[in-house]
């Protein structure tokens, strides 16, 4: 925290970062034709949830979708990126597909996992 105002921080380029930051995707990712859902509102503190991740609480909001509506549920096939337990990710998403009857396919990414 800077507290001297003579060593204050030039913040005027990071609202336009933080505009496109959530577009930017590192091409080696690109197979994973990701959704991103990205709002300029700020969300409600009170609206959000947050779950565990692997060195922090990561918020999320929860979006429901309807899975009879294809132009509402256009997934139809997973690629898990790579994970430490990529066997464990691939059953938990096959059951939530599953208990759920959303029609998907399954396959594991070909980039290796780094754990650095």
């Amino acid at each position: 925290m800077v507290t001297d105002p003579d060593q204050s921080i030039d913040t005027s380029l990071l609202t336009p970062f933080n505009q496109v930051a959530p577009f930017i995707k590192h091409p080696k990712f690109d197979e994973e034709k990701e959704w991103r859902i990205v709002t300029k509102d700020i969300l409600v503190p009170k609206k959000l949830e947050y779950r565990v991740g692997g060195s922090m609480l990561i918020p999320y909001f929860d979006a429901k979708i309807d899975p009879s509506s294809p132009s509402l549920f256009p997934i139809r096939k997973i690629i898990v990126g790579p994970s430490l337990e990529q066997d464990l990710a691939m059953n938990s998403i096959a059951g939530i597909f599953s208990k759920n009857n959303f029609p998907f396919m399954l396959t594991r990414s070909e980039i290796p996992y780094r754990s650095r």
